[in-house]
This record gives C-alpha cells, structure tokens and sequence, in this order.
C-alpha cells in the first residue's frame, strides 16, 4: 500500500562495511623472541613520518605497546595518527597491533578505532590511508633495521589516485 503522506519511511539499506577493510599491515622479517627484546629497547611513542625528506606527520601511541595473553605472542595499543595542514579531524585514533606469525616473522597491523571508517569524506579517508602507509613502513624500517637482516625491501605505499567519476553520455 502506498502512504501519500510519507508518514511511514521505507528502512534505507545500510552497508554493512566493517573496520577490518580499513586496516594497514606489513610482514616484519624478525622473529617474537627478538621483537620483545627490541620493543625494550626501543619503545614506539613518538614516530614523525615522512616521505621523500617532507614532514607528513605522526604517529603517537598512548603508550607503550603490551603484550596480550593470546596462544601467541601479541603486543597491542591504542594512537593517534597526526596529519600536516589544515583540517576538521586533527587526528585519527588507531590500534596497533603486533602479533607472530612463525618464529621468524611477525605481523605489524594498524587499524582505525572507529566502526565505519567509510562513513568518513573522500579526504579524510585519503589522509588516513596515507597516514596509515607511512606508520606501517616507518615501524616496519624501525623493527626490520634493529632486527635480523631485512627479508625485502619495505613495500612502497601506492601512490594516491583521485577518484573521478566521468559521466557517460
């Protein structure tokens, strides 16, 4: 039946899109014994990313990265990520996540704290996707530099490409 008052709204369709699409991740070549000796030596608190010798911003951690009693080793915390420039949201909060995956590789995973990151405009995802990239490549040369000898060469961050949407006539 047809209301003509509009009185009784049709439910819109909601997109079910989860957190777990806006992660970030990078595979570490250092082993979780040696990665808690490193994260005792050298804490994650205050990372300034760059790209290219510019200042793009940084990472801060509310604190020092714990470990978590999972079956296996786990270190977890929560951050912000601080972009250059002018902009409504100062920063992103963010997990970071560390966890092993053999004894010779870990994982390294940055995720935003929110629940629908693509609720978020076009530019604040693509600030916190660049943002995310240069985290994940700055920890990743940390860690992989104090640790073993590097597996690979750290994974290049994709290069932004604007979304254009064309009519077609």
């Amino acid at each position: 039946m047809y209301d003509t008052w509009m009185t009784r709204h049709p439910a819109p369709a909601r997109r079910s899109v989860h957190a777990d699409a806006a992660v970030v991740s990078r595979r570490i070549g250092v082993g979780a014994v040696r990665l808690t000796e490193l994260l005792e030596q050298q804490p994650l608190d205050d990372l300034h990313l760059e790209s290219e010798g510019v200042p793009r911003g940084r990472l801060v951690l509310d604190g020092a990265l714990e470990p978590t009693p999972l079956v296996r080793p786990t270190w977890a915390g929560t951050g912000r990520l601080y972009g250059r420039g002018p902009r409504i949201a100062r920063y992103a909060r963010v997990h970071v996540w560390i966890s092993a995956w053999s004894d010779d590789a870990v994982e390294l995973q940055i995720r935003p704290v929110c629940r629908y990151p693509f609720n978020w405009g076009r530019r604040r995802r693509r600030r916190y996707f660049e943002l995310a990239h240069l985290a994940a490549d700055h920890v990743w040369l940390l860690l992989a530099r104090a640790g073993a000898p590097p597996v690979a060469e750290p994974p290049s961050s994709p290069a932004v490409v604007p979304i254009v949407r064309r009519r077609v006539a």
